[in-house]
């Protein structure tokens, strides 16, 4: 029997624990009796009962959906890899309790994918347990691991690369008086998204990074001229903050005589120039815009919001979730 979510209101597979659409948490048939009952309103810290107290206050920040500990399949490391086997596709559909078409999918994903959530990581680890003795690789992220990952220092240009603190290789990036400096070495991930970006219309009225969506009901002109995608850049540090920026507003001149007419091939340059300053460092460019009217359950996008506050959101799991595979925290396994 499908269950309707309580957020978004749309029907859900009986079997699954999370909103396909939205990654609300589904009720379950034995707590229907309950939702209606005035008496037994859940409160903001209900959920929270089976945290720890220092992920308690780390995820106050974060929005009760973002309170939950994610478990996360990575099959990115792996060599093309033959197509699962029907057992191993059933075996990890039982291990999600949810249908084989979803198993599927995170078995045959190339990023990584957030296969439960819960406030139980008790719960979760029961799972991971049993996706590991299917040979998988996974990790188990808590909302104080997110929450340490801290908010990103958003950048606005380049400076020249005599200010770059006489650090061959250096990058140094600015916004009014202020200068982050990302040395050889210090950089490890790198991830590019796309990003929805409005400007002023002829009303004057000022549309911000990432609320286009939220328009009540902007003119065909209006969504012709004013909105474009454009790269979303994250640069993540060691023990420094991440760096983020948006093409649409970022200057290049820092590459001086680099310097290409297009800001897409100036983009290039500069994440060639950060790569090959830090070898080690990682890559991803699966981000791609969603709109919260589609499906934003698959992958690292399980909540409903603007698309920037979802690449904030898939930026602090592959963070964390790197972290974890690097540093051999995982079930299953380690995998670099």
């Amino acid at each position: 029997m499908p269950i309707d979510c309580p957020d978004c209101g749309r029907s859900n597979h009986e079997r699954l624990d999370a909103c396909l659409y939205c990654g609300a948490l589904l009720p379950r048939p034995e707590d229907a009796a309950r939702l209606g009952a005035p008496d037994e309103v859940s409160h903001p810290g209900a959920s929270e009962a089976a945290l720890e107290p220092d992920d308690r206050e780390a995820g106050v920040g974060l929005g009760p959906s973002r309170r939950q500990w994610l478990l996360v399949l990575d099959r990115g490391g792996d060599a093309v890899a033959a197509a699962p086997s029907a057992d191993q596709v059933n075996a990890v559909a039982q291990a999600l309790e949810t249908d084989a078409y979803l198993a599927r999918k995170h078995l045959t994903s190339r990023q990584p994918s957030v296969v439960a959530r819960s406030d139980e990581p008790e719960r979760l680890t029961e799972t991971a347990t049993r996706l590991a003795a299917q040979g998988l690789v996974v990790t188990r992220i808590s909302p104080a691991e997110l929450a340490q990952v801290g908010e990103p220092w958003t950048a606005v240009g380049l400076a020249p690369a005599n200010q770059s603190a006489g650090s061959p290789g250096a990058v140094c990036f600015v916004r009014e008086s202020e200068r982050e400096l990302v040395a050889p070495g210090d950089t490890t991930l790198v991830i590019q998204g796309t990003l929805l970006v409005s400007t002023p219309d002829s009303s004057d009225s000022s549309r911000g990074l990432g609320t286009a969506l939220q328009w009540s009901s902007p003119s065909r002109e209006a969504l012709e001229q004013l909105r474009s995608d454009f790269p979303l850049v994250e640069i993540h540090r060691r023990d420094r903050p991440r760096i983020r920026f948006c093409l649409a507003e970022f200057d290049f001149t820092g590459l001086e005589e680099r310097k290409r007419p297009s800001a897409l091939l100036n983009l290039k340059l500069l994440i060639r120039d950060l790569m090959a300053a830090s070898p080690l460092a990682a890559f991803d460019d699966h981000f791609r815009f969603v709109a919260p009217e589609f499906d934003a359950g698959a992958g690292l996008l399980g909540l409903p919001s603007t698309n920037e506050q979802q690449f904030d959101r898939y930026a602090r799991t592959l963070a964390v979730h790197r972290r974890k595979l690097a540093a051999g925290e995982t079930f299953g396994g380690s995998r670099r």
